[in-house]
């Protein structure tokens, strides 16, 4: 749902408290609760703790080429820390001079300078608050001389030129422009990307000298719901909140009414069904950190019960992204687990997208998890490969079940019933995976170690192979082992150059007990009532099923990952380099450079995906073709990042800017087998033996 509040003011705290409180939220003016020690009017906010806060400051300065002031950012922090709020905002507006405030909200000469400086403010303001930003549009009568654009046509561009903030909607201050300039209201609410509009303002204001003034002080104008209601029919804010700053006296009557008549609006837009918003809080989800809002809910991190998967995979994967991208750099300073993104992922459902929909999940392809994760590292590429572990494997399970395994039936229901999330780990030699299982009553002991088990922190499960020596007769089997089981232990010091978040640590087994319902015995998929193979694939070492067709879905699931992670650098690179100087024939030639490397890799990964058919998985064919494109995907990314390096000059190594973070990140890809060498090798293996095998067909493997 859409919450629903107002600006927190002692005369009108009344709305808040009581049997039935009239809003869902306040809104804090951070400013006036900063002290020289601890905060001021602290009685305040003991006064609404428990009730979901959002977090508006008033000095920023994003609008301006002398940025935000550290300590009054360092200052944001601290409250937001102390409040845990919702979200964070500002406003995009010009506020002070280095040693002196303006005490009001000022626009500036608006220009691709200025919007160059701004992206870069905003990446400062992210990165010491640690918060994604909202930034308002501001109330203004004119427009600067000079100025490239106008306020309301710079906020759009600047939505373009940095993903790392979103829309703080204040349709009064929007109303008002039209009626003071010439400005069409519903034009600009259709050009704003409907999942970047984080949550709205209303007020009333007045008429003065012939000029409409934003005063905060009075019930919210007609046309101004008409806005609001037109708003709503594309996209879901997190929040509506109704300001009043002064003419108390009735305040309340009035403020009740408007919060009546918003709550009526969003009902009969609510009713509309799903939009491709990326603000649903619909499950009580935290906008910035993922926290759960809804009372009496248990918040530990990665744990928690969903009912059903989204319907719209990508659109979840944007909310997704949005609460993990705020925290993508500390988590890679500090080496910690993503756990605001794996939150995030239990609440949505996300990784139910991939559960057959007859079983209770998503039904969702190949295709479309690999669209949804390339989004998804496009905002964190630590989120991204952790979670990737578990849809590769549950893709994996649900191939088999379309093939009539249904050895796997009850462990697909599992993680559609309970909201499961798995961490996977394979073995480079199938008869030898690293962890013994011994037989007892009821179950197996396991007992060894993984080495990388990425995720592992936020899984409630590890899927990984174990093997069994029973009367001498070995025999490799997949084990399902619970992270709290007694015995298992998360190893702690994952401390890699890249993938720093993505939780990728060992994990040791101490005569693990798992039941029997647990050990899964997979039959050789050529023998299932579904395949169309008739024996044993080409190429298939004896006592496995197939050429490694697990691998051959995790690894285009993987290559997804780390090309979103780059497209989202090349998206960053050609918006800033265009906003600097677009005819530099230098740029354009490394821009269209950049472009031919990432669309090259999109197109082998794209075939790859259509290629990746039921009756494909497994066969020598496809392992050559798998192994290529994720060697070119990966190979390529890396390419990508270094040459969205070069296009951005030394900005790039500025940790303002997640490129090299990115850099670090996509380096990972080398290390997921084959390794681009081995991968060589291995395929001119295979087109080899082929054509020794027919050399008079020159079909080989490609």
């Amino acid at each position: 749902m859409t919450l629903i509040g107002i600006g927190y003011r002692p005369e009108i705290s009344g709305l808040c408290h009581g049997e039935t409180p009239a809003v869902d939220c306040v809104e804090l003016i951070a400013d006036r609760y900063f002290g020289e020690t601890g905060f001021s009017r602290s009685w305040e906010l003991r006064k609404i703790a428990g009730i979901p806060t959002i977090i508006h400051g008033l000095c920023g300065n994003i609008a301006s080429v002398h940025g935000p002031d550290p300590a009054y950012l360092g200052r944001i922090r601290r409250l937001a820390d102390a409040i845990d709020p919702v979200v964070c905002s500002d406003h995009l507006a010009f506020t002070r001079v280095p040693g002196r405030d303006f005490g009001h909200l000022a626009p500036n000469l608006f220009d691709d300078e200025l919007l160059e400086i701004a992206v870069r403010n905003i990446g400062q303001a992210v990165d010491v608050t640690g918060r994604r930003a909202c930034l308002e549009n501001l109330a203004t009568k004119t427009v600067i001389s000079g100025s490239a654009y106008t306020p309301e046509e710079f906020y759009l561009r600047l939505l373009e030129a940095s993903d790392q903030w979103d829309c703080l909607l204040d349709l009064t201050n929007l109303w008002l422009n039209s009626r003071n300039r010439s400005v069409d209201p519903v034009k600009f609410i259709e050009a704003l990307p409907a999942d970047r509009i984080g949550y709205i303002h209303l007020a009333g204001g007045i008429e003065a000298r012939g000029e409409w003034v934003d005063s905060h002080s009075q019930a919210v104008h007609d046309e101004v719901f008409e806005l609001l209601d037109h708003l709503l029919a594309r996209a879901r804010p997190a929040a509506i909140v109704i300001e009043r700053d002064s003419n108390w006296p009735g305040a309340e009557a009035e403020l009740r009414a408007d919060l009546d008549r918003v709550r009526r609006i969003v009902a009969a837009r609510e009713g509309d069904g799903d939009l491709a918003s990326g603000r649903d809080l619909a499950s009580g989800r935290d906008l910035a950190s993922g926290r759960d809002l809804a009372p009496g809910r248990d918040l530990a991190p990665g744990r928690g019960k969903v009912t059903r998967a989204p319907a719209d995979a990508i659109a979840a994967a944007h909310r997704i992204g949005r609460a993990a991208a705020p925290h993508a750099a500390r988590h890679d300073r500090e080496a910690t687990f993503v756990e605001e993104g794996y939150q995030a992922i239990r609440e949505s459902g996300y990784g139910l997208i991939a559960v057959p929909a007859e079983l209770g999940g998503g039904g969702h392809d190949l295709a479309a998890v690999c669209r949804a994760q390339a989004v998804l590292a496009g905002y964190c590429a630590n989120t991204a490969l952790a979670i990737a572990m578990h849809q590769h494997t549950v893709l994996s399970l649900a191939w088999r079940w379309r093939l009539g395994d249904r050895v796997v039936e009850p462990l697909l229901r599992r993680i559609a019933r309970d909201g499961l999330l798995l961490s996977s780990s394979g073995a480079a030699d199938h008869a030898n995976p690293g962890l013994t299982a011994a037989p007892v009553a009821g179950g197996v002991l396991v007992s060894g170690r993984k080495r990388l088990c990425s995720g592992v922190p936020g899984a409630d499960m590890i899927a990984t192979l174990a093997r069994i020596e029973d009367g001498g007769q070995g025999r490799t089997v997949t084990v399902l082992i619970s992270t709290s089981a007694p015995g298992t232990g998360i190893i702690p010091g994952w401390d890699a150059m890249g993938m720093r978040g993505s939780g990728s640590n060992a994990v040791s087994f101490t005569e693990v007990f798992v039941p029997d319902g647990d050990v899964l015995e997979f039959r050789p998929a050529w023998t299932l009532p579904g395949s169309s193979l008739a024996g044993r694939p080409r190429g298939a070492p004896a006592g496995q099923s197939q050429r490694l067709p697990g691998l051959h879905i995790a690894l285009a699931v993987i290559a997804s990952v780390y090309l979103g992670a780059a497209g989202a650098v090349r998206d960053l690179a050609v918006r800033l380099a265009a906003a600097r100087d677009a005819s530099d024939p230098a740029q354009q030639r490394l821009a269209g450079l950049l472009t031919q490397e990432f669309r090259g890799a999109a197109w082998a990964l794209d075939a790859l995906i259509a290629g990746t058919t039921d009756d494909s998985l497994g066969t020598e064919d496809h392992f050559v073709t798998t192994m290529l494109a994720k060697r070119q995907v990966v190979l390529s990314s890396i390419r990508v990042v270094e040459l969205a390096m070069e296009l951005l000059g030394s900005r790039s190594y500025d940790r303002g800017l997640p490129v090299e973070q990115a850099l670090r990140d996509v380096r990972a890809g080398i290390t997921h087998p084959l390794s681009p060498e081995k991968t060589l090798f291995e395929v001119g293996r295979s087109v080899l033996e082929s054509a020794a095998r027919s050399p008079g067909d020159d079909r080989a493997p490609a």
